[in-house]
């Protein structure tokens, strides 16, 4: 069961809350750490993906249910 095995982690985090995630790390391990950047701002420069249909938005939740479910539930856990 993945829950099982991210509640075996030293620290969980996500993408969008990295010095959130450094803390965590930094607890776990009783050391400073920094994850780097690289190209940051060239997130930024890249043209926006065009619109998708909502029938295959709809697609796509749904394949990502499960991913989606854990997701959430991880969110809720260590976030």
């Amino acid at each position: 069961e993945v829950r099982a095995c991210l509640e075996r982690f030293g620290a969980v985090g996500f993408v969008d809350d990295m010095p959130g995630f450094e803390s965590n790390v930094r607890t776990a391990l009783g050391r400073k750490v920094s994850f780097g950047h690289v190209n940051a701002t060239a997130q930024h420069r890249k043209p926006k993906a065009p619109p998708i249909d909502r029938a295959l938005k709809d697609e796509i939740i749904r394949i990502c249910a499960p991913d989606i479910a854990i997701y959430t539930w991880a969110r809720d856990r260590f976030g």
